[in-house]
Order: structure tokens, then C-alpha cells, then sequence
């Protein structure tokens, strides 16, 4: 199979500058996670103005639809072949994410969404898709790469205890992220991209253990920006732990 929106990403994700991590932490405990691709650069390739106009005729612009991995996949793709039952059984424990697209005449995002949880929960949900990664392997390690390289997301658990909090990388599933990644488009376009990871805390920073991280002017809010290649490449160097004030 290609992995999920090969045919789509491979050259929307290449022209785009950023791909964002993004976590909201709220005071008790309550998790929202995502990552982003921004694609606003490329709306007029995708969307030239005629398209648009007939599409807006018909109310299909702007858009703003979200789908389940398995749908968003025939969204994407129209013409590939049927999803494998191998692969409609991997997203199954995925049934708490889901892909949004929004485009109009200024902006276009592709987010992969998980839905609100609480700690321990969130932990759960991303060691059970590891779980599942694994499995895979012992059965077919092509198609294990294919779909935890198209699910985009990086499996991370994390601790809050509501005077700390810690990022964690799960080795298992991240580790196709080091590889030459079709999604990414190979080691040579890494270099190009940035990852951005965007944490918002329910208290302001005192410290971190993260380089380089910038803050809003409350400290509630902190980014941390480097080139795709190097996240990818030595992803267990951006786990962190946060100290509040």
C-alpha cells in the first residue's frame, strides 16, 4: 500500500515550512494534542481561482471536513486500491484521532487531531498504537512502516503533576521517522523543513531542560524550533521536562 496521503504530501509537504507539534496542557490534566502542516503558500496551486469559483458554485468551498484516518484516506486518494483489511484493523486504535482540512481564500491546514484526554488516558491510547506497530511487525514490517510513517504522529507520553511536566518519546513507532521517510520526501528535503513543537501550560515556566526554547511574555507558552532532519534524526534529544513557577 502507499501510506496514508503519500500522493497528496509528497509534494504539498515539501513546499510547506513548517510542520507543528502542538499540545495545550490544562490545569487538570487534560491533554489536546495535534500536529499541523500549514499549506496556506500553496492554496493557488491547489485552488486556482476558476476551480475555486466552481466549487463555491456547488458549496464545496470553502472547505472544512473532518474524517477518520480511514476515510480521510479515500479523500486523498480516490484512486488508490482498497485499504487492506490489515490496515482498516491497524486504525481501529486509532479511533480517537482524526483529520481535519480547512482551506479558504487565505489560509490551508491539515491537522491530525487526537481528542481531549487526561493524562493517563493519553498515555494508554499512544502505548496501545505502539502495541499495535508491534504486532504489525511480526507480520509485515513494510506495511508496519507505512502506516506508522502516514499516521503523523509522533507517539509521546507525558507526566503532569500539576508542578511538572515531562515529554516523552516512545521509541517504538517514531523510530520509521528516522528512516527515508516517502512522507517526508527523503533525508535530502529534511533539511529544508522545520518542526516546531508548541506547548501551552496552565502556569507560567519557571525552567526547562529543552535548549534553545523561547516564551510568550507569560511563560505559558513555549516553542521550540529545529530543522525536521534534526528532530527526526535525534528525536529522544527533544523529550523535556518543565519546572513551573
Amino acid at each position: 500500500m502507499k501510506a496514508i496521503f503519500i500522493a497528496f504530501f509528497s509534494f504539498f509537504i515539501l513546499q510547506s515550512c513548517t510542520v507543528t507539534e502542538r499540545m495545550v496542557v490544562s490545569e487538570t490534566g487534560m491533554i489536546d494534542y495535534e500536529s499541523e502542516i500549514n499549506i496556506s503558500e500553496m492554496i493557488g496551486l491547489m485552488y486556482p481561482q476558476h476551480v475555486k469559483d466552481s466549487l463555491t458554485e456547488i458549496g464545496q468551498f470553502p472547505i472544512d471536513s473532518t474524517f477518520n484516518y480511514v476515510d480521510a484516506d479515500k479523500f486523498f486518494q480516490s484512486n488508490r486500491e482498497e485499504m487492506s483489511d490489515a490496515e482498516k484493523d491497524f486504525f481501529k486504535v486509532m479511533d480517537k484521532s482524526f483529520v481535519n482540512i480547512k482551506v479558504d481564500d487565505n489560509k490551508g491546514l491539515i491537522k491530525f487531531v487526537t481528542q481531549q484526554m487526561n493524562v493517563k488516558d493519553f498515555n494508554a491510547y499512544w502505548n496501545r498504537f505502539d502495541s499495535k506497530v508491534l504486532e504489525m511487525e511480526k507480520n509485515d514490517p513494510e506495511l508496519a512502516k507505512k502506516v506508522a510513517d502516514g499516521a503523523k504522529f509522533t507517539s509521546i507520553n507525558v507526566k503532569y503533576d500539576g508542578k511538572s511536566f515531562q515529554r516523552i518519546t516512545n521509541p517504538v513507532s517514531t523510530k520509521y521517522l528516522t528512516q527515508d521517510s516517502e512522507i517526508f520526501g527523503g533525508e535530502e528535503m529534511l533539511n529544508f523543513l522545520t518542526y516546531k513543537m508548541e506547548y501551552h501550560f496552565p502556569k507560567p515556566v519557571k525552567k526547562t531542560s529543552i535548549e534553545n526554547a523561547t516564551f510568550s511574555l507569560d511563560r505559558k507558552t513555549m516553542w521550540v524550533e529545529v530543522p525536521l532532519s534534526e528532530a527526526i534524526s535525534n528525536m529522544e534529544k527533544y523529550n523535556f521536562t518543565v519546572e513551573f513557577e
